[in-house]
């Protein structure tokens, strides 16, 4: 994200600058160089260029390294890691060498931070004494102390301690169950189709859990790491029983609502960490029921492997575990960016011309980027709209296709959600239970309204002429005021 941060801050700066240069202060330092500034903005429009892959910007978002430490395991479970890019000792000998001096690690590189994270810490050492590093040696003695001055393997979020429980390190039992009676879109329980309820990033999550979660599905994988609790479990967490019996209704249907959630390029709802959930739960089903949608089920394996192994294993920086792919927001920044750098627009007219054909859905939202399309994301149709009022007349129709849709956007309280509307936190019940689940600490919930997705949209539809006075704007100002 360094050169569209750049690029934004160098036309802020040039805008500054201008302002600066005309001012007869008697303090020197107030007085910007602009040569030297326009020679900044020179070279990170060049980098820009430079940074164009087949007519888009991509720059993935990073989960962090102990992700691939996660991902050694999950390719052991479904058979894949001999056709995995993995590579072991590349991959150990980076960890080696990013183990902050403390024992821990972050979760991705932050020059403020001054220590690591545990859940990273504890993935991490997992894996280095699962492929053979002594576990007194003096930097897994390090970590292992760090973990336990931090609160132990107890002290991790739920999403962490569900992947362990998978590979038979924590206690299935320790969580509440999810009641499959919420996957149902029809019927007596319609009014609490989970669905409908939950944020467009956690239902593909919330499928994948359930089922696994349901059957306490355990491949066990790795070394053991009991010894990173504060107070250890006297005994062998259990293993499931497997059963071969036709699957019974509810998992049926919830299969199938995990089966829909695929996409066209493999992911399950766009998300790396999803895909892998479901293929864990699909590869159970396949074992349990290998007469049930058998070869969909093989497909849906095949094709999430490679969608994470792209992903995974980027040609930017591999091995840091790239949650998604968001070309279309990274497109639309950088060409906003330039554009504000003094860019000739004509020049980036069939970046945008490709953008609006791909990645416009035909309600007028922009999707996220690849394997978004069923999901158009009104915080970046915001934007695009103000990227495209850059070129007079040119994208005037699509501005108001757009438009229009953004105004079918806004939330009851006035301020703007990312997918959906009425999406809120004033989903009582669920809340409570997500809480009690202990979920809730390891994403959002729900979609509520946003400050900066709601200015990020004021934004776009102000540089179209939209006034102070649309009934839209006012009510959007009303919200933050409210927060």
């Amino acid at each position: 994200m360094k050169i569209q941060t750049l690029l934004c801050l160098g036309a802020t700066l040039a805008s500054v600058g201008s302002v600066a240069v005309g001012q007869n202060s008697t303090n020197s330092s107030h007085i910007v160089d602009m040569s030297e500034l326009n020679r900044v903005i020179a070279k990170s429009m060049n980098n820009s260029w430079s940074e164009l892959q087949n007519g888009t910007w991509n720059f993935p978002t990073y989960l962090g390294t102990w992700f691939l430490s996660e991902y050694y395991f999950e390719l052991q479970a479904l058979g894949l890691l001999e056709q995995s890019q993995f590579n072991q000792t590349y991959f150990s000998q980076l960890l080696l060498d990013t183990q902050l001096p403390d024992g821990s690690w972050e979760q991705v590189h932050e020059h403020n931070l001054k220590t690591g994270i545990l859940d990273p810490t504890i993935f991490n050492y997992w894996y280095l004494k699962s492929v053979g590093i002594d576990q007194d040696s003096p930097m897994m003695t390090k970590a292992r102390l760090w973990i336990h001055a931090h609160g132990g393997l107890e002290a991790a979020q739920t999403m962490s301690k569900m992947k362990l429980a998978v590979f038979g390190h924590y206690d299935w039992d320790s969580f509440l169950p999810i009641p499959l009676l919420i996957f149902k879109k029809s019927g007596l329980f319609r009014a609490a189709y989970v669905k409908d309820v939950v944020a467009q990033w956690v239902y593909p999550h919330l499928t994948a859990l359930t089922y696994l979660r349901h059957y306490n599905v355990v491949y066990k994988q790795g070394a053991d790491i009991r010894e990173l609790f504060k107070t250890p479990p006297k005994s062998s967490f259990k293993l499931p029983n497997l059963s071969f019996l036709e699957p019974e209704a509810d998992v049926l249907n919830l299969v199938n609502e995990m089966l829909a959630l695929r996409q066209k390029r493999g992911s399950f709802g766009g998300y790396t960490i999803s895909t892998l959930l479901s293929m864990l739960a699909l590869r159970d089903f396949e074992q349990r029921f290998p007469n049930v949608h058998a070869e969909t089920v093989k497909q849906s394996i095949q094709q999430g492997f490679e969608y994470v192994e792209s992903n995974y294993f980027n040609d930017r920086v591999p091995y840091q575990g790239s949650l998604d792919d968001g070309r279309w927001w990274d497109t639309i920044l950088v060409s906003w960016g330039l554009l504000e750098a003094g860019e000739d627009p004509e020049k980036l007219v069939p970046i945008i011309d490709n953008m609006i054909a791909e990645g416009v859905q035909a309600n007028g939202g922009i999707a996220y980027g690849y394997d978004f399309e069923y999901a158009p994301d009104a915080d970046d149709t915001g934007l695009l709209i103000l990227v495209l009022s850059k070129f007079g007349d040119r994208y005037a129709k699509q501005i108001e296709h757009s438009k229009r849709w953004l105004n079918s956007m806004q939330n009851p309280d006035g301020g703007f959600p990312a997918f959906d509307t009425n999406k809120m936190k004033n989903h009582a019940i669920y809340k409570f239970a997500m809480d009690l689940a202990g979920i809730s600490n390891s994403a959002e919930i729900f979609d509520p309204s946003s400050p900066d997705v709601t200015t990020h949209i004021m934004e776009g539809l102000a540089a179209t002429g939209e006034t102070l006075h649309s009934h839209l704007i006012e009510r959007s100002i009303e919200y933050l005021k409210q927060t």
